[in-house]
């Protein structure tokens, strides 16, 4: 039987060693790798393949949902299938929406049980979604009332894909050029779409993009 293959990336090296004890005691799944940053996870989904990519939303160089919309664009240009599962102590609803958006399949919370990860990643695997029951207790009703009509629309919503990737990067303090080369594009694009966003969420200064990045949820403090 094939097994799952499965990518672990956190910088707390007990987390792994934990995870990895867990996922490769099951018969269908095993872990062909290890990250501790964002740069090292893209450069391994590259170069494995793997079918699921458990990833803590809290890395030193990258926030995780930055890393799981890279692997989402890598997907779309190769076709191949890597699934992302969030595993974070945060549960605010607009960062779990923010992680849907940009093609996560699972969101787990920290303080799960080890069986409750392994059928994460066996729902991923087999093109599900898995949402930590605390996760969805929450999400699906607001997901719902947002979807009635009953509240207007959020501004961040009016971004395009691309602005709320340099939205998410700019309000966790990367530079220009540290943004061009993360998404492959040049500080002149970077300038650009950093003035389409301030013009249209009307914000006059970086202060006030991270106000909003913190009541967003994509900053967490």
């Amino acid at each position: 039987m094939e097994k799952y293959a499965v990518l672990l990336v956190d910088d707390h090296p007990l987390i792994r060693e934990g995870l990895v004890d867990v996922i490769n005691a099951q018969a269908d799944m095993v872990v062909v790798g290890e990250a501790e940053n964002g740069e090292q996870a893209l450069r391994l989904v590259h170069e494995l393949n793997p079918c699921a990519v458990v990833l803590d939303i809290a890395l030193p160089d990258f926030n995780g949902i930055d890393i799981a919309a890279k692997i989402r664009d890598y997907k779309t240009s190769t076709g191949r299938e890597t699934h992302v599962i969030i595993l974070s102590m945060f549960m605010k609803d607009s960062l779990v929406y923010q992680a849907l958006q940009c093609g996560v399949r699972g969101y787990v919370v920290k303080t799960a049980s080890s069986t409750e990860v392994v059928d994460a990643i066996r729902h991923v695997c087999q093109g599900r979604y898995y949402l930590s029951p605390e996760v969805s207790a929450s999400i699906i009703p607001g997901y719902l009332k947002s979807h009635s009509g009953a509240q207007p629309a959020n501004h961040y919503d009016s971004l395009s894909q691309r602005e709320q990737q340099v939205f998410r990067l700019l309000a966790e303090g990367h530079s220009n050029r540290e943004i061009a080369d993360f998404l492959h594009i040049s500080p002149k694009t970077v300038e650009r779409h950093r003035a389409n966003i301030m013009s249209k969420l009307n914000l006059s200064s970086y202060r006030d993009l991270l106000t909003l990045a913190i009541d967003l949820g994509i900053v967490v403090v």
